[in-house]
């Protein structure tokens, strides 16, 4: 289901290594991943993705500090995004949940895949109660986490 990942703001305080770690043990359970774009923080996302992946998918570090949903590649249908901190970067990066709710693709999360908390904060998975708390509308996907409702 999900063929491609975003990381936003994914960066190296040393709190984040254990969430950053969750989050690699979590994408190996998603063999179809093809695309991963890598959207600040890219020097230790992007050496700890192919720690990971073994150059087995497309990194994707785009000069571009601005990006439009035109900017997602074309093949990927279904992202994953991955990112800190839920309602600040998350929401507001130029490819933030904000502008991803005027794409046509399927966008998910999941409890474990968004840093909730602030950088001097200790890593806690989002809830139901953080979703339904939300400005965007999510659908809830059982036994996964959440899908935007956009485009």
């Amino acid at each position: 289901m999900i063929d491609g990942v975003i990381f936003l703001h994914c960066s190296q305080y040393t709190q984040h290594v254990k969430w950053l770690d969750q989050v690699a043990d979590n994408l190996t359970k998603f063999g179809d991943v093809t695309t991963a774009m890598v959207l600040n923080g890219r020097g230790r996302v992007t050496d700890w993705i192919n720690l990971y992946v073994e150059d087995k998918i497309r990194i994707i570090t785009p000069d571009k500090r601005w990006l439009e949903t035109k900017d997602l590649p074309k093949y990927v249908k279904n992202w994953l995004v991955v990112g800190q901190t839920w309602q600040i970067c998350c929401h507001n990066d130029p490819i933030g949940f904000n502008t991803l709710a005027k794409s046509s693709s399927n966008i998910y999360i999941t409890p474990w895949s968004v840093y909730k908390g602030q950088n001097n904060e200790p890593w806690q998975e989002l809830t139901q109660e953080d979703i339904d708390s939300d400005t965007l509308e999510w659908t809830t996907i059982d036994n996964f986490g959440w899908k935007l409702n956009n485009g």
